[in-house]
């Protein structure tokens, strides 16, 4: 068997598309903000796409006289997330995620890269039986910075007996701040054309792959496997 790699994922747009979630989301954010700040609070999340979670709560808190401590945003995350009720809802995977992300899974490590904060990815990625494939990952509540989760995730693939170097790690996204992230750790980045960016877009970041959806991962696997 070749060496075990590492395949890393973002989830919107990339493994699934929930064309209501945006909306229930937002609703139930707004009703929790609201509630636990003591004050009526809007959500937008206009230009704020690609981002961490922890990163947009602070910006949209900021934007209307908020400046909320640390200790306060993981406090928030923890009581919504225990909170928050994923909806199935036009929720549709992707074109060959599940073939792909059980074919990988029966050779390497998989891991989750996104800017969802964690309990509401996992709740998700459970109402379409692929959170069972995800053994670890970082989430958008943990840091500001889509690089940081990276790397904080690949100290965790460590923990679950990977011990190559970074040109073994993939990391699978469909923006170009997916791309850039992985750049920065010096990781293989693999950008799929399934969210709301084009290949014409994705290839501004210079992605070391560019495909139209995740079938076409099987060009990088066979290189690899």
């Amino acid at each position: 068997m070749s060496e075990r790699k590492v395949f890393l994922f973002d989830i919107d747009g990339t493994l699934i598309s929930s064309p209501e979630f945006l909306k229930d989301y937002s609703s139930q954010l707004k009703k929790k903000l609201s509630d636990y700040f003591a004050k009526p609070l809007d959500i937008d999340f206009s230009g704020l796409h690609g981002n961490t979670e922890r990163r947009n709560i602070r910006i949209m808190l900021e934007r209307q006289g908020i400046n909320p401590d640390e200790e306060q945003i993981d406090e928030f995350f923890k009581e919504f997330g225990n909170a928050y009720i994923a909806s199935s809802k036009n929720l549709i995977l992707l074109p060959g995620v599940l073939e792909i992300v059980k074919d990988l899974s029966d050779k390497h490590l998989l891991g989750l890269v996104t800017g969802n904060q964690e309990f509401v990815a996992r709740k998700r990625l459970e109402s379409v039986r692929l959170n069972k494939y995800f053994s670890f990952g970082s989430f958008g509540n943990e840091d500001y910075e889509r690089s940081n989760l990276v790397k904080n995730t690949l100290n965790k693939a460590r923990a679950y007996g990977w011990n190559g170097d970074n040109s073994s790690v993939y990391l699978v996204g469909d923006t170009t701040k997916d791309v850039e992230a992985g750049k920065i750790e010096g990781i293989v980045t693999v950008a799929v054309a399934t969210g709301s960016a084009s290949k014409e877009e994705l290839s501004e970041s210079n992605p070391d792959y560019i495909i139209s959806n995740l079938s076409e991962i099987r060009r990088v696997y066979s290189s690899i496997s």
